[in-house]
């Protein structure tokens, strides 16, 4: 990569051959990238649509082909650490030394691509996130992509039983929540101290859905 590229990833020019030996960090990177390039080629600063020329039309093709082939590549790898990150339910409760099956605890072992990945797949999901605009759903993927510790929390905090805890902590001064939502609730006080270095005492996490 020529030097000036290091220094500002927005004029990279990546060709197909770029992909190649690529880490899933980096092919995150390049897609974020291309589709930066390709926004930036389709539309003016006003939101316009451009009348490219045949050089930047010759450009826009390469950039659809190899972001493409980044978000296939991406895919891939997220469906075989998914394939890989599975074992069956005698395994994980052995594992836990015979306790009941802590369905958050996952999410404090999980490295920072597979928390990555988690949270995108709640980002797919159209019930989560109907209430986005396209830019603002792009913004929240980036911030995932680059933040793990968004990551993690949308994962603790983006479910029904956490937003339902949620919503009776702050309305009701004597609140009755259910087995599942006192294990939401927990687990994001968990993960919160953990990643903190704070007491569990105290203070909730907005849920994404609410805080978007």
């Amino acid at each position: 990569m020529p030097e000036k590229d290091k220094d500002d990833k927005t004029e990279r020019r990546y060709t197909l051959d770029d992909l190649r030996g690529r880490t899933p960090e980096e092919i995150s990177d390049i897609i974020d990238v291309t589709k930066a390039q390709i926004r930036d080629l389709h539309e003016g600063e006003n939101g316009e649509l451009r009348q490219l020329t045949d050089t930047e039309k010759s450009a826009m093709k390469i950039l659809m082909d190899v972001h493409e082939r980044a978000l296939e590549m991406y895919e891939e790898h997220r469906a075989i650490s998914e394939v890989l990150r599975k074992r069956p339910k005698a395994i994980e409760y052995s594992r836990l030394g015979g306790q009941k099956d802590d369905a958050y605890a996952d999410v404090r072992r999980l490295t920072v691509p597979e928390a990555a990945d988690r949270a995108l797949r709640v980002l797919d999901n159209k019930h989560n996130t109907s209430h986005l605009k396209a830019d603002q759903k792009d913004h929240v993927e980036r911030q995932i992509r680059t933040n793990t510790d968004i990551a993690r929390r949308v994962l603790v905090t983006e479910n029904e039983e956490y937003r339902t805890a949620w919503q009776k902590l702050v309305t009701d001064p004597q609140p009755f929540l259910s087995n599942e939502e006192r294990d939401a609730v927990l687990a994001f006080n968990e993960y919160r101290a953990l990643s903190e270095g704070v007491t569990t005492a105290g203070g909730f996490g907005i849920p994404v859905k609410l805080a978007a």
